[in-house]
């Protein structure tokens, strides 16, 4: 074999180990890429079920809430623990337990999850129940250390180290059926939503929709 064509046959042997090391790089990078998104999807979803929750005492016993326990069988017990006054009692004992500025703080929606418990358990209304309620979007936020006012980060910091505030799992997630902010979300709504339209075409006689907002 002449010089020039050893020389030529080196330059291609390079040329082809060059040629693998740039593709191995390539597959290399794309994995860490993908890794990374995964890893970045994976994180928020899981933040979705999470969520800031405020710890206190409420005392149902001594709260004065008339509400005859036979009757949270019935399919309006909600409307009726809110016509006695539960929303009330609730903002009274957080301002009792956490003070003014961290019960302005509990979600106006939160004592729904009171209520829940008491349906579910009509004796908790001769006692005393350790409420963990969710906290404001605001505070939320302030807990994450997100876009919130320094005086509300704070508080988040001094509620968090007195135990009365924590991000915790938010099973609730997968029942509730809100829709009006973050802190009470669920994605029950969504597939009620679902179900209704469902069967509103169903009733109608109207072609259904896929998920892909097409006739199916």
């Amino acid at each position: 074999m002449s010089n020039v064509s050893s020389a030529r046959l080196k330059a291609r042997y390079a040329a082809e180990r060059r040629f693998r090391a740039l593709g191995l790089t390539a597959v290399v990078f794309s994995a860490l890429v993908l890794a990374f998104l995964l890893f970045t999807m994976t994180a928020n979803a899981v933040g979705g079920f999470k969520r800031a929750e405020l710890r206190f005492p409420v005392d149902l016993a001594a709260s004065g809430l008339t509400v005859d326990p036979a009757s949270l069988s019935s399919s309006n017990a909600m409307a009726q623990l809110e016509t006695a006054g539960l929303p009330d009692i609730v903002t009274m004992a957080a301002g009792k337990a956490l003070g003014a500025e961290a019960a302005a703080e509990v979600d106006p929606q939160a004592w729904r999850d009171l209520a829940a418990n008491i349906i579910a358990d009509p004796q908790l209304m001769r006692g005393t129940i350790e409420a963990e309620l969710a906290a404001s979007d605001d505070l939320a936020s302030a807990l994450r250390g997100d876009g919130a006012s320094e005086s509300l980060k704070t508080l988040a910091t001094k509620l968090e180290a007195e135990g009365k505030l924590a991000q915790v799992w938010d099973p609730g997630f997968l029942t509730r059926a809100d829709a009006t902010g973050p802190q009470a979300v669920g994605i029950w709504g969504g597939a009620q939503g679902l179900d209704a339209d469902h069967a509103g075409h169903a009733a109608a006689g109207l072609p259904d929709r896929g998920a892909g907002g097409g006739l199916s």
